[in-house]
């Protein structure tokens, strides 16, 4: 890796804030006096002026509101501090990056850490929505015949029928249990990264979050790496974007242990919160000189393996909600067929 990765200081950290104030302090909108950008003006201007066209041309074809932004420019207000100050994550990830690099390599590497995180995301929905829907109708589907439809045809003396689903019911409840607390738990690392970071080792443990940070990490590190960024503009980069919330719990933990003299190589060697893989890839490129490169072929290579393991386990979901499915038909076949056995019996 390149000389700026290996630097080490840290400047000290500014009073702490509890993770509750910073949350609730946070502005929801712009601030009073700053224009309203919207993302889709920001892409069409991303547009222009990647055709050639010079910044105020864009910027009055783009923004409804360029007059206000060009008051604010004329104040002295910079135009990375107006984009910042939206409330859109994405929009305060360009600002940071506007702030570090110049308009143009700005704009290249949001729209690749914007790409990366969307594939990511993009590949967990797609594999994962239809399954979790069918999974929770089927549990619905028992829930009301076991509670309503079934009890009333039974009647008294019936409740031997009702065991498997109340069985079944049983082992949906724990699966939807496990889903809300994972839910929650991402939601809570989200929110307030610093408080998480306290039980990060354990929210790690769970593999999908592991394979998150991972990726996180590798598309920071090509940009890091392509930009030649040091220590501290890596660290601004994480921390002030937001767009990054595991990699920025894993950041927080290893400027600590850089302002205690080590280096960030070593914190990364030393990670477990991370995937092995990972790992090699880095001491690869370390090894190689070869960061960006390797950086690129982990976030490749873990792409298809995530896509896999998702697949995989879409596929046991599945089956798990046409089993819930097929049981629940068979036990409603078997009670309908009971008043005929017992004429028959007769």
């Amino acid at each position: 890796m390149k000389s700026g990765m290996r630097k080490t200081s840290i400047a000290s950290s500014k009073k702490k804030k509890t993770p509750v104030r910073d949350f609730l302090l946070k502005p929801v909108f712009a601030p009073k006096g700053m224009p309203v950008l919207d993302e889709k003006e920001m892409d069409l201007f991303c547009l222009l002026l990647k055709s050639g066209l010079t910044f105020p041309d864009a910027l009055s074809l783009s923004f409804q509101s360029h007059a206000e932004i060009e008051k604010r420019l004329e104040q002295g207000i910079p135009f990375s501090q107006i984009v910042r100050s939206q409330k859109e994550r994405n929009m305060k990830q360009l600002g940071v990056l506007m702030e570090i690099f110049d308009l143009s390599l700005a704009l290249e590497f949001h729209e690749q850490l914007r790409k990366a995180r969307k594939t990511l995301h993009g590949t967990l929905l797609k594999k994962s929505g239809y399954p979790l829907f069918l999974m929770a109708f089927a549990s619905g589907l028992v829930c009301f015949f076991a509670d309503s439809i079934l009890p009333s045809l039974l009647g008294e003396g019936g409740s031997s029928y009702l065991s498997l689903l109340n069985l079944l019911k049983l082992v949906s409840l724990l699966f939807w249990i496990a889903v809300f607390i994972g839910v929650v738990a991402v939601g809570w690392m989200i929110t307030f990264p610093q408080a998480a970071s306290r039980i990060s080792p354990l929210l790690f443990s769970i593999p999908l979050l592991k394979t998150f940070s991972s990726m996180e990490c590798a598309v920071v590190f090509e940009c890091v790496q392509k930009a030649s960024l040091s220590t501290r503009q890596a660290s601004r980069l994480i921390q002030e974007s937001g767009c990054f919330p595991f990699a920025q719990i894993l950041w927080q933990s290893w400027i600590r242990e850089i302002e205690a003299g080590k280096s960030l190589e070593a914190c990364i060697r030393r990670e477990r919160r991370l995937e092995d893989r990972f790992i090699r890839f880095f001491e690869i490129g370390l090894e190689t000189s070869r960061m960006e490169e390797m950086m690129q072929a982990y976030q490749q290579g873990r792409l298809l393996l995530f896509e896999k393991q998702l697949s995989q386990f879409s596929r046991y979901l599945l089956y798990a909600a046409y089993g819930f499915v097929g049981i629940l038909a068979i036990s409603v076949y078997q009670i309908m067929l009971e008043p005929l056995s017992m004429l028959e019996g007769i």
